[in-house]
């Protein structure tokens, strides 16, 4: 079978010069292709779950009754000062569209943006408003 072929080995160097000044590179045989091939279909199945669930949790927090003013970027005219005292705006929007885009490499990013949208809603909030409660 072709997992069972054996690949000739390299070429000798040509006497007095050592490697030739080539890099040698090691042969791939053809059960380390499939077993590299194997391995990419259980990093994309790993990839998939991951992002499933990232979608499960934006899907139940986006559901919550209190999601409402954290589904859009937040405007200058709802807030003019907004931007001056938030560096790094986020809204569930933002995370929307970088689920879509697959920009997520792996959860602590997508927990980060959802935290930033926390955070953010914190420090430009007062105690006791209604983002609060």
């Amino acid at each position: 079978s072709a997992l069972q072929m054996a690949q000739a080995p390299p070429p000798p160097h040509p006497p007095g010069k050592k490697g030739g000044g080539q890099q040698q590179t090691r042969p791939t045989t053809p059960a380390a292709s499939v077993a590299a091939s194997e391995g990419e279909e259980e990093d994309a199945a790993a990839k998939k779950q991951r992002q499933d669930a990232m979608v499960r949790v934006y899907k139940a927090i986006l559901g919550h009754d209190k999601a409402e003013p954290f589904k859009k970027p937040v405007t200058k005219r709802e807030a003019p000062d907004y931007h001056t005292v938030i560096k790094r705006p986020m809204a569930l929007s933002d995370v929307k569209k970088r689920l879509d885009k697959g920009d997520y490499g792996d959860t602590k990013d997508f927990m980060g943006d959802m935290s930033l949208i926390m955070s953010n809603a914190m420090t430009y909030n007062q105690k006791g408003s209604e983002i609060w409660a």
